[in-house]
């Protein structure tokens, strides 16, 4: 069994949808980039990674971010570092009111 390579196909994104072709190199955008008299690059346009029909196509991003990023969970923390911790947040200091009483 042979498995094929997907022919990668890029589109400019600034044409008119109807106006929109494939090719199968990326570069310069011929109608949207502006040169100057003597062929100089002013304003360049690439062409971006699209589908058969020309829409911009996603890359997915296989990088695993939050609470699943590795396997093992953190170190829980020591008594000596939970008291510094404790000693650097401030804790609020509640007042209670009884229904019908005052504040103490």
């Amino acid at each position: 069994m042979i498995m094929s390579k997907k022919i990668s196909l890029y589109a400019c994104q600034q044409c008119e949808v109807k106006d929109r072709q494939t090719f199968r190199y990326r570069g310069l955008c011929k109608s949207c980039t502006t040169y100057d008299d003597d062929g100089n690059v002013i304003e360049s346009v690439k062409r971006v990674l699209s589908d058969e029909f020309g829409n911009a196509v996603k890359k997915i991003s296989r990088e695993i971010t939050g609470p699943r990023r590795g396997f093992r969970q953190p170190k829980k923390l020591t008594n000596k570092q939970r008291a510094h911790v404790a000693d650097e947040v401030e804790v609020p200091t509640i007042v209670e009111t009884l229904a019908g009483g005052e504040e103490e």
